[in-house]
């Protein structure tokens, strides 16, 4: 990012860090959830085939991860709404800054809590739920950090495509829950799409959750994880670059 960009940002993370309340509540309800979801996971890990040793949370930590990471989506359009309500958008929009650098400014930030929350959830799911991989720890940690920066771009990048068609604090919140639970069941990160009916198995393998959970549990799971995560990280890439461009071209059309 370039210094327009930086100082933008600046103010949106002073912006964010002035909430702690957002911030404990995309850190910490994930882990909260993670005591009650554990227990129920651990019969369904068997169900999937990944063995008598398995003790869920190799269904857990990665669904409640994906489940709260696009959580984190409607943080990004409420960044805007804030921004209009206070009436510092059209200050904002009429700065020397180019579009693409003002969204990355907003969206930076919250790329950040997106990787430090999922980060925190699969530290402590390894700390304190038994989370193992049965890959080497070298190999299976950079894997989780790149299937965790691809999935933050998804997330940023669908708030971003709310940010610039929606205008209220309602439809924000309203399309919050209705995606995020949508994406997560869809995804088989609440239930394991193995175990769900052949049409959401179907079109499941059309949504982002899909992806990650995927790549997140073949990372966890499989003794050689890269060759079974990488076409997934590759599918979470190319919607993250996607998602920018529309959001791009929708915010100079609600410019102009």
């Amino acid at each position: 990012m370039g210094p327009r960009a930086v100082a933008l940002a600046r103010c949106e993370l002073t912006a964010l860090w002035r909430s702690p309340g957002a911030l404990v509540t995309y850190t910490l309800m994930p882990l909260c959830f993670l005591t009650f979801f554990q227990p129920a996971a651990r019969p369904l890990s068997s169900l999937v085939g990944h063995g008598p040793e398995a003790n869920g949370s190799e269904l857990s930590v990665p669904g409640v991860a994906v489940t709260f990471g696009f959580l984190v989506m409607g943080a990004v359009g409420m960044s805007f709404m804030r921004d209009r309500l206070m009436g510092t958008w059209d200050r904002i929009v009429a700065s020397p800054a180019t579009m693409p650098e003002i969204l990355a400014a907003k969206g930076a930030p919250l790329f950040g809590l997106v990787v430090a929350q999922q980060l925190v959830v699969f530290a402590v799911g390894y700390a304190a739920f038994g989370l193992r991989p049965n890959g080497p720890l070298p190999v299976v940690v950079p894997l989780l950090v790149l299937t965790t920066a691809c999935l933050a771009g998804v997330v940023v990048g669908v708030g971003l495509v709310v940010g610039a068609g929606v205008r209220s604090v309602g439809h924000v919140a309203a399309l919050q829950a209705v995606v995020s639970v949508t994406l997560s069941g869809l995804g088989g990160a609440l239930t394991p799409t193995e175990l769900m009916p052949g049409w959401v198995q179907a079109v499941g393998g059309l949504v982002p959750s899909r992806w990650a959970v995927l790549a997140y549990r073949h990372a966890v799971v499989d003794p050689s994880p890269v060759a079974a995560v990488l076409p997934d990280v590759a599918k979470l890439t190319l919607l993250a670059v996607a998602l920018w461009i529309v959001s791009v071209r929708s915010f100079r059309r609600a410019r102009t």
